[in-house]
């Protein structure tokens, strides 16, 4: 058996080229020969993930714990593969068992605190969020993350200063502009919004929500052709986004462009079918249309859906 670091090398090469296969199986053939080896579980697990087999890489955590039960490393990588799975609650119980473990390891507080905020406690994610920059006050990702909660909970201008010390820290950090964008744009500061989403695509030219965003915002300063524009380009990276459909076929309808409104429309409602905002959208264009008993169709698939603002128009 050779040295674990010239494993890991090894492996390491098998994944810089995208051999995630030939990592596989020369892992499997170490594992074989000796099923003692902490590492090479957590080798394996880590290229399972790379593949997102994460079943499989579940159980080579577990494995790896089973050897050694000391070790936050694979209680804090199962978490991450549980969390994969959407599987929160039991990620939430190994990023914890990590912490106990370490309680120093940064990366699970902060994945703890993505967990946490999915489902819906922002105060603990927030919590764990500080807790990630305490420790590490040079990781922007907690930065970013803290600046999402903050947005939710409606502290603004904590949410932007939160997103300028992750780009302070990370300057590429394409979602820390995009999401201050957004924030920017719930306080009308529409032109400094457009500058973020504009540098986020400068970062990552495939960000199809930025163009979404910054689609929204240029449509706000009546810069209608140019929204278009980059409601046209989020959909040609990501046909199956429903947001630029919608936003879309909002500016087509107030353009007076009825019929390819309502194609918008449609379009975003057949990506996803429970989107409320499309259902009322397309509701108050059927009317447009003087097609009532249609309208009033969507306005309470919209209200079923919860967008409360229907209510009003069905009695209308």
């Amino acid at each position: 058996m050779q040295d674990i670091q010239s494993v890991i090398k090894k492996v390491r090469i098998y994944i810089k080229g995208k051999n995630y296969h030939a990592a596989i199986k020369y892992l499997n053939i170490l594992i074989e020969k000796d099923s003692s080896i902490f590492d090479l579980f957590i080798q394996r697990g880590l290229v399972f993930e790379r593949i997102r087999e994460y079943e499989n890489a579940i159980s080579d955590y577990t494995n790896a714990i089973n050897l050694n039960s000391l070790n936050a490393d694979p209680y804090k990588n199962r978490g991450n593969a549980k969390s994969k799975l959407k599987q929160y609650e039991d990620s939430i119980l190994d990023y914890t068992k990590a912490i106990e473990l370490d309680p120093l390891l940064v990366s699970a507080y902060n994945n703890r605190g993505i967990s946490k905020e999915t489902l819906g406690d922002l105060e603990g994610a927030s919590k764990d969020y500080s807790s990630a920059i305490k420790i590490k006050p040079n990781f922007a990702s907690p930065y970013c993350n803290r600046g999402i909660i903050k947005d939710l909970q409606g502290d603004y201008q904590g949410s932007i200063f939160d997103y300028n010390e992750a780009i302070k820290l990370n300057p590429k950090f394409s979602s820390a502009f995009n999401n201050r964008g957004i924030v920017k744009q719930k306080i009308n500061d529409f032109l400094s919004a457009i500058d973020d989403f504009t540098k986020a695509i400068e970062i990552n030219p495939k960000f199809s929500s930025a163009y979404n965003n910054r689609g929204i915002s240029k449509a706000k300063i009546e810069r209608y052709f140019e929204a278009q524009n980059d409601f046209d380009s989020a959909i040609k990276i990501s046909p199956r986004f429903a947001d630029p459909y919608l936003n879309r076929g909002i500016l087509k309808k107030d353009m007076g462009l009825l019929n390819e409104s309502l194609v918008d429309l449609n379009s975003a409602i057949k990506i996803n079918p429970k989107y409320a905002n499309a259902y009322y959208e397309r509701g108050i264009l059927k009317n447009h249309l003087n097609k009532k008993p249609d309208a009033i169709k969507d306005f309470k698939k919209a209200l079923s859906l919860g967008e409360q603002k229907a209510a009003d128009l069905i009695n209308d």
